[in-house]
């Protein structure tokens, strides 16, 4: 069978990633998300993959043009289905996931599109969600982060493939994606808040990158490239991580032991502290504060307590155990 670029593209990562074959597509009824499911929908025999629809409906909106736009996106959608023989799943005329407000923030639409996943991974626990983020949602995704405050499990949290959902067009351009749109004629629904630039997401794509792309031609692409960098350097940095964690922790005690971590470097020893205090459900805590733990922990006395950052630091017999205040 003859496959156009995009769908040959996709065939690749498929075969390169372990995705399996039970698939839900999360379906917009935008131009990237109707791109997806066509692609998958093509490559479904060869693959052999089981395909339903997924499509959050957002609820009413204070503007009716909105409105319009989401009911006209779940009816299109839910008659493309029907035509085309796949599951339709909706969170349209389900009263657990229905919006039970109107919507106005970004928080709020994540929340109403998350409960909606996870309640549909509940009930299809073979399944995964595939998603139509592509390489630029990918460099948004980034810069909103490191604006928002981040470390590297923020940073990197848009993958490929993940425990429950997976993107097969992440390393794949808008450009490729319209081409294909246009390739194969198929209909789309343009978002009409896209436009509204009091969103962080479309002031960064609609008025910040266009503005730096102006200042500085090429400006966009090199940043893309060097964030690209950043995120396989704390790739390798996890890795790395692994393999060190294992000779400092112990995990049947549940404890650091304290001589091993301080024959590690300074930045090794940042690492480690950050990890404990996450696997103590700790995630705000500042550098300034890791190495005042380790300023507090690297004292002549062999037993010692003290509390720091809502947690009890013991150290007893080269051993350091935490625990919750």
């Amino acid at each position: 069978m003859s496959y156009l670029n995009l769908e040959h593209k996709v065939l690749d990562v498929f075969k390169s990633q372990a995705f399996g074959r039970h698939i839900i597509v999360a379906t917009s009824a935008g131009m990237d998300s109707m791109a997806l499911l066509y692609v998958l929908l093509s490559l479904q025999k060869q693959l052999k993959l089981e395909l339903k629809v997924a499509h959050i409906h957002h609820g009413a909106s204070h503007d009716e043009q909105q409105t319009i736009y989401r009911n006209d996106c779940h009816f299109y959608l839910q008659d493309l289905c029907e035509q085309k023989g796949i599951e339709y799943l909706t969170n349209f005329n389900n009263d657990d996931l229905k919006a039970q407000k109107i919507l106005t923030s970004e928080s709020d639409f994540r929340s109403c599109r998350e409960n909606s996943y996870l309640y549909w991974l509940n009930a299809f626990p073979d399944f995964k969600i595939a998603l139509a983020h592509h390489s630029f949602d990918l460099l948004e995704n980034r810069l909103i982060q490191l604006i928002r405050g981040c470390g590297p499990k923020g940073f990197l949290s848009m993958q490929i493939n993940g425990k429950s959902k997976i993107r097969p067009l992440l390393k794949t351009s808008k450009t490729e994606i319209k081409l294909y749109i246009d390739q194969k004629d198929i209909c789309f629904f343009d978002d009409p808040s896209n436009n509204q630039n009091k969103y962080l997401r479309n002031w960064i794509r609609n008025q910040w990158l266009p503005n730096l792309e102006q200042y500085r031609p090429g400006g966009v692409e090199t940043m893309s490239t060097s964030l690209e960098n950043i995120a396989h350097n704390l790739v390798s940095q996890e890795e790395a991580m692994g393999d060190l964690w294992s000779k400092v922790y112990n995990a049947t005690g549940q404890f650091l032991y304290l001589s091993r971590l301080f024959e590690q470097v300074e930045p090794s020893r940042l690492l480690i502290i950050s990890q404990l205090l996450r696997l103590n459900n700790s995630s705000q805590f500042s550098r300034n504060q890791i190495k005042e733990v380790l300023k507090r922990l690297d004292k002549p006395q062999k037993e010692h307590t003290f509390e720091m950052l809502g947690l009890i630091w013991k150290v007893q017999n080269n051993e350091i155990y935490v625990s919750q205040t």
